[in-house]
């Protein structure tokens, strides 16, 4: 594509310059993440159980400061 505008052509330049970096650096940043493979139904159940159970031991740990401030 030629664009009559020199300025138009080289804006067109810069933009397609930046697009090429992005895409690049969106690509680096995904090489370096970790593959995540879908979790299995019991495996998800598991964790969500575990989180449950700190969330519960949490609640009881601040229901006992609370009855320990209050006596």
């Amino acid at each position: 594509m030629r664009a009559a505008d020199p300025y138009l052509a080289e804006r067109l330049m810069q933009q397609q310059v930046a697009d090429a970096h992005l895409e690049a650096h969106r690509q680096g940043l995904l090489r370096k993440a970790p593959a995540r493979l879908p979790r299995s139904l019991e495996e998800r159940g598991r964790l969500l159980l575990a989180e449950l159970g700190y969330l519960l031991v949490a609640l009881g740990a601040r229901l006992e400061a609370r009855t320990e401030a209050d006596a």
